[in-house]
């Protein structure tokens, strides 16, 4: 399971420590419908990095990348947070509108990221992720990290049924556990970890 998912608990901890806040989400554009699915996420504002390393002049020069830009940049925020750590989420975290947050030099993926926010925080690295952005978060917004179990914020959300697999008039020579298994495995889906903006409910 992707870094996407693996950081949804994070935001349940913190909407409920502090119902007021709102986030807003940057994400792989591929990807971008899994952060609305958490209702504290306010909106979502796709980053398509794997395009614009291959079309580096257009996108700095062009249309795209300045209402990008702006769209970014159009709100202001009580706090940006990078939950990635890579020097691509720490840029992006630097350009948005408000103070920046991450992991320090001793917990930061690529090492010198860190030097891009304004507030580093260590989170041990020999943790599972979720375990990882449930303290980052905690010590971020200044509430105690929570104990209980991971809660995803997907509780009475309506999934749509997924497709019925097209079945061959010939007998399958698999088992049925071994179609579930297939079908299962095209499903999953790779996902790239996002830099979180939080605001309360004040206006802009």
């Amino acid at each position: 399971m992707g870094d996407l998912i693996q950081l949804l608990p994070a935001l349940s901890d913190a909407h409920g420590q502090r119902p007021e806040l709102r986030f807003d989400w940057v994400a792989d554009a591929t990807f971008a419908e899994i952060p609305g699915w958490h209702p504290a996420v306010d909106r979502v504002i796709p980053s398509a990095h794997r395009d614009w390393r291959r079309h580096k002049t257009e996108f700095l020069c062009g249309n795209r990348g300045r209402a990008w830009l702006r769209r970014l940049r159009e709100r202001r925020y009580d706090r940006v947070i990078d939950a990635q750590g890579s020097w691509k989420s720490a840029v992006i975290a630097r350009l948005a509108r408000g103070p920046s947050a991450g992991l320090d030099g001793a917990s930061v993926r690529e090492p010198g990221a860190q030097w891009l926010y304004g507030e580093r925080h260590f989170v041990a690295r020999e943790q599972l992720a979720i375990t990882r952005w449930r303290q980052l978060l905690a010590a971020v917004l200044d509430y105690p990290v929570p104990t209980t179990a991971p809660d995803f914020g997907l509780a009475g959300r309506v999934w749509p049924d997924p497709p019925a697999p097209k079945r061959s008039r010939r007998r399958p020579r698999w088992p049925e556990f071994g179609r579930q298994t297939v079908f299962r495995r095209h499903s999953t889906i790779q996902i790239v970890a996002p830099v979180v903006g939080s605001r309360g409910t004040h206006p802009d």
